[in-house]
């Protein structure tokens, strides 16, 4: 925990370099109703009390492929967000508590936490500096062994800080460094730590397209060593907009070596390919995305090649419904297998994995948010006991207080 009390101090400082200047122009201090997501930039100092309330039913809630359970939840997601918007200096603190309460299972009640802070500098009209600490507190099923439907607790966290200088009015350089470690409660559960810098470069032609060259080395150590290795990925991408479109496209080069005598280096081509298409008005958004990069990076052991390619339409009517779909389908490649097949031997496996997912919202007011949503995910694996189906249909209240009334 000292390793994140010293990173808000970074992001305080972030912030706090500003503040002196910013007091004397006499900041206003505003306490007004923010919807949960709402990220838009506003001068000044903003606190907004935000709620979630939703209740979810799974079909198949532990993910397992011979016993299917079906589990009811109730979600009670309060939180506080503060916001500081100045000349120079911006911040933000947004926590989150997770409460979870259920019916069926082997679950008992279960609360979770969330704290997100981050905060830039612009120290010059060509130079910012930013840092980002994101802690969460949760539980999950660990992929580790197939046969274990057991929701582990852990603490996940993500520290990113960088600079950014802007070369001219077409070039722009960044540099980014960031931390990322998991720990479960249960000390044999493989526990993993991840540090990595990154080098971009971007070039700006014209006000609508640009392109972007990086690099990124990755140091990975897990509590079981056959897991570390270092990698190296190198990443080219283009992006231009027109007035009803979005086009993105890259391709580059990634490969781990591992520090285990006797195990093979791996390594695969990646890219990321997205098509977007919206109306004037952006009341209709439709998009299209393929991607296929390494899997996970704290799963060392076992990792997987994955191809992803997904869909999602979103639209706007009568001013106050949203509805939106998606779909996806993933083919993941493991490079390393430690099941045993229906044969007794042992077998390399592969993944197929398909989902769809629907949400109708309506707005009430400037306050209430009601949303309805469902949707479907299965895995198809070539080891079996990897194999699972889960349907999920959850009704949901997102709302907000103005504090002044």
């Amino acid at each position: 925990m000292n390793h994140l009390f010293i990173r808000i101090i970074i992001i305080c400082l972030c912030l706090g370099i500003g503040l002196p200047q910013a007091a004397m122009a006499g900041p206003r201090i505003v306490i007004s109703p923010l919807k949960v997501r709402d990220e838009s930039p506003r001068k000044g100092l903003h606190i907004s009390p935000t709620l979630y309330v939703g209740a979810r039913t799974d079909d198949n809630f532990y993910k397992d492929n011979e016993g299917e359970e079906r589990v009811n939840s109730i979600h009670i997601d309060p939180g506080i967000r503060i916001h500081y918007e100045g000349d120079k200096a911006a911040g933000s603190l947004w926590y989150e508590m997770k409460g979870r309460l259920y019916d069926g299972g082997n679950e008992k009640k279960f609360v979770g936490h969330r704290l997100d802070a981050k905060g830039r500098y612009r120290i010059t009209p060509r130079l910012n500096i930013r840092a980002r600490d994101t802690a969460t507190r949760n539980r999950g099923r660990n992929d580790e062994d197939p046969y274990d439907v057991k929701q582990e607790k852990y603490y996940h966290n993500m520290f990113n800080s960088g600079a950014d200088y802007q070369i001219s009015s077409q070039f722009r350089v960044k540099l980014d460094y960031k931390n990322v470690f998991l720990r479960y409660d249960e000390k044999e559960k493989e526990d993993w730590t991840d540090n990595s810098l990154r080098s971009r470069f971007e070039y700006r032609p014209f006000n609508l397209g640009w392109a972007v060259l990086e690099y990124r080395r990755n140091w990975m150590r897990s509590r079981n060593d056959d897991g570390d290795y270092e990698a190296d990925r190198v990443f080219l991408s283009s992006r231009i907009r027109g007035k009803h479109y979005e086009a993105s496209g890259g391709f580059g080069y990634h490969r781990r070596y591992f520090d285990t005598a006797g195990r093979n280096d791996a390594d695969t081509v990646v890219y990321d390919l997205r098509l977007s298409g919206f109306t004037e008005e952006k009341k209709t958004r439709a998009t299209v995305r393929a991607v296929r990069d390494f899997g996970r990076d704290g799963d060392s052991r076992d990792f997987s090649k994955n191809t992803r390619i997904s869909a999602e339409v979103r639209h706007l009517f009568l001013r106050r419904f949203t509805v939106q779909a998606g779909l996806f389908y993933q083919l993941s490649d493991f490079e390393e297998s430690r099941y045993s097949g229906t044969s007794g031997k042992e077998e390399w496996r592969e993944d197929d994995i398909y989902g769809f997912n629907a949400e109708l919202a309506y707005r009430f007011e400037e306050r209430l948010q009601l949303s309805l949503k469902g949707g479907l995910e299965k895995r198809d694996s070539s080891i079996e006991a990897k194999d699972y189906e889960n349907r999920y249909v959850m009704l949901g209240m997102d709302t907000y207080f103005d504090w002044m009334k």
